[in-house]
This record gives structure tokens, sequence and C-alpha cells, in this order.
């Protein structure tokens, strides 16, 4: 194959390579608990039958100590997802659907597992120490911290847009193949007549 052929072909292969998505990150607070941010994308996953970013990572801090994401069906049926437009969620206009994000705070291993959701009405904090020291160290933090909810603040920090397609590059990649499809006859006419 010719450079001409080469270069049309990798331009066309080009074309078919997927672009990056958009990826959304959202600020979360749970008043006198903490606060952070969700990072998803772009990665996608589905909720019952809606689409949603895949969370990558969960920053900041509850009860002064810094938190970490947990794996989907860790805490609460979490699925991880997010939602921007808040329109695609399946629990109505909210960025996290009923399921939502779980995130855990501990120095060696998790003293509570916070899940943040979106019940339809309103963001909510779900939370439960996992030990009994877990329980002492919010008791020590002025907090008591038995299994329940909490109401919480979700909102847009930032959105990652998908890089756009340059207008000119499709103009390009058919050009190329049209000027790789014009070599590669013209080599296999002067191929046939040298061996005729």
């Amino acid at each position: 194959m010719n450079k001409s052929a080469m270069l049309a072909t990798a331009s066309a292969l080009g074309l078919l390579a997927p672009l990056p998505a958009s990826a959304v990150t959202l600020d979360w607070t749970v008043s006198g608990y903490g606060s952070g941010t969700i990072t998803a994308g772009p990665a996608t996953g589905t909720h019952s039958g809606a689409t949603g970013y895949v969370a990558t990572a969960v920053t900041g801090t509850f009860l002064g100590t810094p938190v970490y994401l947990l794996p989907s069906s860790s805490y609460e049926n979490n699925d991880n997802l997010v939602y921007n437009p808040v329109t695609t969620s399946p629990t109505g206009n909210g960025f996290l659907d009923s399921d939502g994000v779980a995130f855990a705070y501990g120095f060696i291993g998790p003293l509570e597992d916070i899940n943040l959701s979106f019940n339809g009405t309103a963001y909510q904090a779900v939370f439960a120490p996992v030990s009994a020291g877990a329980a002492e160290f919010c008791y020590g933090e002025g907090k008591s911290c038995p299994t329940g909810n909490e109401p919480a603040t979700v909102t847009l920090a930032a959105t990652t847009a998908a890089t756009p397609l340059p207008t000119s590059l499709p103009l390009f990649a058919g050009g190329a193949a049209i000027i790789g499809l014009v070599a590669r006859r013209r080599k296999k006419k002067s191929a046939d007549i040298v061996g005729a």
C-alpha cells in the first residue's frame, strides 16, 4: 500500500475513533458534617433506562476526615451515576438518582458510609457508622451519627463539553481517501501494463 492509500485509511479510521465524552463535577454539602466534590464521566451507565455519567472520584471531608468513593452497590444500592442535564435523571430533576453516589470516610478503614441521593423532591445524605468505634468518633466530633437522613445540597460545579469535531476534518478525510483510491488505481494499472 502506498503512502497516499495509507494516509486515506488512517484518516478514515480517525473519523471512526470515539471522541472524548463530557465530564461533570458537582459540589456537595451536608450542613454541619462536610462538603466536597463529585467528579463523573466520561464513562456512562444506565439506571431505569436513563443514562448517567459514572462517578470516578469524590473529594472533600466528612466530620473533618477525607472521603473516598465506594464501588457501586456498596451502600444503599448506590449506582454512582450523575445526570446532566437533570432532566435525564430517572428520579426527576436532580443531578443524582434515588440510588445515589456513595462514599466513606476514615483514616485506615471506613468509619461511616454516606450515600448522597435525590428522592424526587430533595437531596439527602443517608449515613450509618460501620462500627462502634465509628459511632464513638461521631460523638467525639459533637455529632450524633445514627443511621438516618440529613438534608444535602448538590450543585453543578463544572461541565467539560465533548471535544467538537472540526468542520474541515470530514472534508480533509474525504479528499485524502479519494487521492488514496486514485493512487491505488494508477499503481494497479501500471502493474497490469508491465505484466502484459
